[in-house]
């Protein structure tokens, strides 16, 4: 917007979008979508989920709809700090394993997407079989 040298990191996007969802829901005229903001700056990774009424939270996992619900347990339990990204796609795929026992009809697919350092590596297709 304009050139004053200030740049805004994924806090204040988050921060920023909150506003705009709360703001919406306080006029009876929500945007009917629930966001999720990821991001780096200097260093610091961040990771925040906002609501289509504002509610808004970070943490080291976030989910919309029925992933808050069904598979966020299974993060909390799960989840390390210093998980490898295979064992990460494993975790995952259990996590759409049952949200796809919720909903049968969704899509069984996925791909997972590795973003480390300015490189990414896109991994291929899996397809999540119901056992």
């Amino acid at each position: 917007m304009w050139d004053d040298g200030n740049s805004l990191g994924p806090k204040e996007v988050h921060s920023y979008l909150t506003q705009v969802m709360y703001n919406r829901r306080n006029k009876f005229n929500p945007l009917w979508n629930s966001l999720i903001l990821g991001g780096v700056k200097n260093g610091q990774k961040y990771l925040g989920m906002v609501s289509m009424i504002g509610v808004n939270f970070e943490d080291n996992h976030v989910a919309t709809g029925f992933g808050n619900h069904l598979a966020r347990p299974i993060l909390r339990d799960e989840w390390h700090d210093n998980l490898s990204f295979e064992d990460g796609v494993k975790l995952l795929e259990k996590c759409m394993r049952v949200l796809l026992y919720r909903d049968t009809t969704a899509v069984n697919k996925l791909q997972p997407l590795d973003v480390m350092k300015k490189k990414l590596r896109k991994k291929i297709l899996r397809k999540i079989l119901l056992s």
